[in-house]
């Protein structure tokens, strides 16, 4: 209950700084794959050169990103709800979102030849979104989910499976636009 009244007391910077890293980060990703999987035109000698601003821009774009949900994340990282629907679900979903767009371009450009950068591209794409997705599991599942069942007063061993399961699929959101 307590986290869904400080909810209000979460400055609206930090909300606007959330949706702004994601973005960031999201950019970064999608700089990475354009970055990686452009075809080769040219000579193959100036590859590195004309690739070199948009990899620089695709580094500081996600590192941006990263760093600053990271820095969020610890800040408030008491407030599982918030964390839950402005970092890491979001942050699973904009990796998820660079995966898929690595694969569409290395199908349709390199008709599905994969080379060693682009191989790393979708390893920190993967690694991110498997970050972000087993934070948001384990806060959602397991964290709000022991603070939810304390709050009830059903302690941990209430209801069977199948009643959990339904009472959760029942369940109205705690926060307006919330998915927990």
């Amino acid at each position: 209950m307590e986290m869904l009244l400080s909810l209000h007391r979460i400055p609206r910077l930090h909300n606007i700084l959330a949706t702004l890293f994601n973005w960031t980060l999201l950019v970064g990703l999608v700089l990475f794959t354009a970055s990686f999987t452009s075809p080769d035109t040219g000579d193959p000698r100036d590859a590195p050169l004309r690739l070199l601003p948009l990899l620089s821009a695709a580094v500081v774009a996600t590192g941006t990103g990263t760093a600053g949900l990271a820095c969020l994340a610890v800040r408030w990282r008491h407030n599982y709800v918030w964390l839950i629907n402005r970092v890491y679900l979001p942050g699973a979903l904009n990796g998820v979102a660079g995966l898929i767009l690595t694969v569409t371009l290395v199908c349709s450009q390199h008709r599905g030849r994969w080379n060693t950068p682009t191989r790393a591209v979708v390893a920190v794409e993967a690694a991110f979104s498997l970050v972000c997705a087993v934070l948001f599991v384990l806060y959602n599942n397991l964290l709000l989910a022991r603070v939810k069942s304390r709050h009830e007063g059903r302690g941990s061993s209430g209801a069977g499976f199948f009643r959990k399961i339904d009472m959760a699929a029942r369940q109205r959101p705690f926060a307006p636009g919330s998915v927990v």
